[in-house]
């Protein structure tokens, strides 16, 4: 388990006190919107991408990103709703599979490599959930060093991002255009490269607040391409 939701504080303190909890990464509190990080050893999480999307209506949906150089041969494999998919027929339409249901689907990707989330990969894609049964939640595996260009630019489905401490790097305009953004937490000490002409968060204006580790808030604050987001970056309760 990376990440809990506790209605409240006292909840959360009587949880992390008993001798039987196995803590998440993370947690979540709905008093003041409380974000905790827990230091105790977790549990390894493993590095495929299980996503959930919801289709309101009937149409032209793509379970990766739209744009070029979203490549499904970065795939070992892609399960739809429990049903492997067909690569080569994927390879052949440029990577498009089409989904004309509403309603909820489910998706796991197996990524060749586990410590990247290459380009343009869920851009502009419906998604609604990264490893997580929370609608809006955005969970990057432990391992995943880059998030690389525009991997989630335009998914508007996801409201919290979370990042554990292997991320080392994110790429121009990862996030970019992620229009219902209320948090991200990172939980790498060493703020994570960024490109200061294409910055992550670019073109979102909701100034969400962005969790770092207390000890590396002035880091974040001060560090290239960072210091643009300064006055959002609090520290991990």
């Amino acid at each position: 388990m990376h990440l809990k939701f506790f209605t409240t504080h006292t909840e959360y303190e009587a949880y992390i006190n008993s001798e039987d909890a196995v803590l998440p990464n993370v947690s979540y509190c709905e008093d003041n919107d409380e974000v905790h990080y827990n230091p105790k050893e977790q549990p390894i999480v493993e590095t495929d991408y299980n996503t959930t999307i919801n289709i309101n209506q009937s149409g032209n949906t793509y379970i990766l990103g739209v744009q070029e150089g979203a490549e499904t041969s970065w795939f070992d494999a892609i399960v739809f709703d429990g049903q492997p998919i067909d690569l080569d027929e994927l390879y052949s339409n440029d990577g498009y599979f089409n989904i004309q249901t509403a309603g909820e689907h489910s998706i796991l990707y197996i990524p060749k490599d586990k410590t990247k989330i290459k380009q343009s990969t869920f851009n502009s894609t419906k998604i609604t959930s990264l490893n997580s049964n929370e609608t809006g939640t955005c969970i990057i595996p432990n391992g995943v060093t880059l998030i690389d260009e525009d991997a989630f630019a335009g998914c508007n489905g996801l409201t919290t991002v979370f990042m554990p401490d292997s991320i080392t790097e994110l790429g121009p305009t990862a996030f970019a255009n992620c229009m219902n953004l209320t948090s991200v937490t990172i939980e790498a000490t060493t703020p994570p490269e960024v490109s200061v002409d294409a910055l992550p968060f670019k073109y979102i204006s909701n100034p969400f607040p962005i969790y770092v580790p207390a000890a590396s808030v002035n880091d974040y604050k001060t560090a290239e391409g960072w210091e643009e987001y300064a006055s959002r970056i609090e520290a991990i309760l």
